[in-house]
């Protein structure tokens, strides 16, 4: 989940794009309606955008208490408040490990603020494939070391079968 910031995207699907300040409001309200709808019979929430009264969401997961809300994004004000009150998982995209590690220290900051642990968040990293896998092992590395504890891979199409399976070796062989 995130606050959204693709024009392209949102001009694709004829969604409008509302000023950053409503789109974190909506964030924020989101994951309360989302964590009430997947946990509780009814979710009854008159917000500032949404409005639900006596609303269900049946079935109910299997994941409990529900599946994890992971969250991305790096702003330290709005986003990393919001993932320290909801998130199961935050996810830091594309930015170097001595930014993540920062962003982690600003995580924990709102986690004490709101008087949650921060060690129940998992912090996954969304970073860009280059040119040479054993590079980006290194750079996986880096990221560990910095906090991250799960690595997503963004590849730019086009997605060649051969790169693929080279940088899944390398990085195999990165975390034995």
């Amino acid at each position: 989940l995130g606050a959204g910031w693709s024009e392209e995207e949102h001009a694709a699907y004829g969604i409008p794009l509302p000023p950053w300040p409503e789109r974190f409001d909506r964030l924020e309200e989101s994951c309360e309606i989302i964590d009430s709808l997947l946990t509780r019979e009814t979710t009854t929430l008159i917000g500032t955008h949404y409005r639900l009264t006596d609303a269900r969401c049946e079935p109910k997961p299997v994941q409990k208490p529900r599946p994890p809300l992971v969250i991305g994004g790096k702003g330290e004000k709005r986003t990393l408040r919001i993932a320290a009150r909801w998130a199961d998982q935050w996810n830091f995209p594309f930015g170097e490990p001595a930014e993540l590690r920062h962003k982690i220290e600003v995580l924990h900051t709102h986690c004490a603020d709101v008087g949650r642990d921060p060690s129940e968040i998992e912090i996954s990293v969304k970073a860009e494939a280059g040119e040479e896998p054993a590079a980006f092992a290194d750079l996986a590395a880096a990221y560990r070391e910095a906090g991250a504890q799960h690595i997503i891979v963004h590849f730019p199409p086009p997605h060649d079968p051969a790169t693929l399976g080279a940088y899944a070796e390398s990085l195999a062989q990165a975390v034995r």
